[in-house]
């Protein structure tokens, strides 16, 4: 017998729904050929095959000097499989696409928190940056 394919991320959404009174606001939505990812309303939770579904990225942020809030993203935090892809933030604020090949290099940019799993995340990440090295934040 075969499970649905939303199977597991139905099991969170519930648990979502038994801490939050609006779980669809923690919740996004695309349809497979989209880049794009939408916010999910209470009528687009029925979890059908044809979209695909994802918790929203969780995002850190900072208050600059002149009042304007940075946000982020927040970075992938533990080990990919060998071959995974990934996107990482360089030192002059490119964002570098790769591959887990489980090597030192991999694990140190997981360390130093410069990890995304998609390469929109990490330019805004490199863009957050940019903003609060130009920037004094209080």
């Amino acid at each position: 017998k075969m499970k649905h394919k939303h199977a597991e991320l139905m099991m969170q959404y519930a648990q979502d729904a038994m801490e939050a009174d609006k779980p669809w606001e923690l919740w996004e939505m695309r349809l497979p050929a989209n880049k794009t990812w939408s916010n999910c309303t209470n009528g687009d939770m029925h979890f059908s095959s044809v979209f695909e579904y994802r918790r929203k990225p969780k995002t850190l942020s900072v208050t600059l000097e002149n009042g304007e809030v940075v946000s982020w993203p927040e970075p992938h935090r533990t080990e990919l499989e060998y071959g995974d892809p990934y996107f990482s933030v360089d030192v002059n604020g490119s964002v570098i696409g790769d591959g887990w090949d489980c090597i030192a290099w991999d694990n140190d940019v997981l360390a130093n928190g410069w990890v995304h799993l998609t390469k929109e995340a990490a330019e805004q990440h490199s863009h957050a940056l940019f903003k609060i090295n130009n920037q004094v934040a209080k």
